[in-house]
């Protein structure tokens, strides 16, 4: 309807941000992807000898498929790649395709400045989630995280995690609100099986 966007762009011209959207990224068809993403991870960790492809990695390609305007969320078991994947094979993969700049943020950096810094961010990165401890701040304590991912998800930004928690330990510590906003902005990814360490 015209009268409902001259309002919009009214309230944008004022500064008001009414419209939120998630933009979807493709990096190419099913073997295209398994392609860049091998060579990504053969790259960017070099004590990797011979590549094995995990079952795990087939919902990572999918979702490079297309990405539906969400990140990633790994979990799971530890050994399995899902800090590489996170920190260095992504980022690496935006750039590549999309000249997109990620800050990997390891989750026991989380701190009060940091919070602030990662808020302007256009995308948010946080590896080993569930290691950072509760943010002191003028005698009350919170949750950090809480804060990032209220923002991410006002702000409708990709959001790429990875932690060894549980579901059920996340929403423990974090809460279900920061679970249901996992849930709205991440693909879920669970790890299962033996360390390859």
């Amino acid at each position: 309807m015209e009268g409902v966007r001259e309002a919009i762009a009214a309230l944008q011209d004022h500064g008001v941000k009414v419209k939120r959207e998630l933009i979807r990224y493709s990096f190419g068809d099913r073997e295209h992807c398994r392609k860049i993403f091998e060579a990504a991870f053969l790259e960017c960790d070099k004590t990797v000898k011979e590549f094995k492809y995990l079952p795990e990695y087939e919902n990572i390609l999918q979702w490079m498929i297309d990405t539906k305007g969400t990140g990633l969320c790994f979990m799971g078991d530890c050994g399995r790649g899902k800090s590489t994947i996170l920190t260095s094979v992504i980022p690496m993969l935006f750039m590549m395709k999309f000249r997109k700049v990620f800050r990997p943020l390891q989750a026991f950096d989380i701190s009060p400045k940091k919070i602030e810094e990662i808020k302007r961010y256009w995308s948010v990165m946080i590896d080993d989630l569930g290691k950072e401890p509760m943010i002191n701040d003028f005698g009350g304590k919170f949750e950090g995280f809480n804060s990032i991912v209220d923002n991410a998800e006002s702000e409708m930004k990709p959001l790429f995690i990875s932690t060894n928690l549980t579901r059920e330990e996340l929403e423990l510590r974090y809460g279900l609100t920061a679970i249901d906003r996992i849930n709205r902005l991440c693909r879920i990814v669970k790890f299962k099986g033996e360390s390859l360490r």
